[in-house]
């Protein structure tokens, strides 16, 4: 029992965290790690192309307003993956690790 406990606890320290946080208005964010790295790559570049065709077929948003999240998992490079609570409503979005209050 003490070892099957012990296992536990481990295991919960291990996780990774759920952190509450929230994504600030006019934040950039995509529905995935791909979409985003596409997105950050075309703003270097200024590729206004690329950037219009991501965002206007819905792969990337720029957040409204400020949204309750929880910070489900980070990168080492400042990239975060989130998820927003609007309402009764949530979304799983990728953004910078600059666009989150906690």
């Amino acid at each position: 029992m003490k070892k099957t406990v012990l296992l536990i606890a481990t295991l919960f320290l291990l996780a990774p965290s759920i952190n509450a946080a929230t994504i600030k208005k006019n934040s950039r964010a995509c529905i995935n790690e791909e979409y985003f790295d596409q997105q950050v790559k075309a703003k270097i570049q200024k590729d206004m192309t690329a950037i219009e065709y991501l965002f206007k077929n819905g792969y990337c948003i720029i957040v409204n307003k400020d949204y309750q999240a929880s910070v489900i998992d980070s990168t080492l490079s400042g990239k975060v993956k989130i998820r927003i609570y609007a309402g009764k409503n949530t979304i799983e979005l990728w953004t910078y690790k600059e666009s989150i209050q906690n």
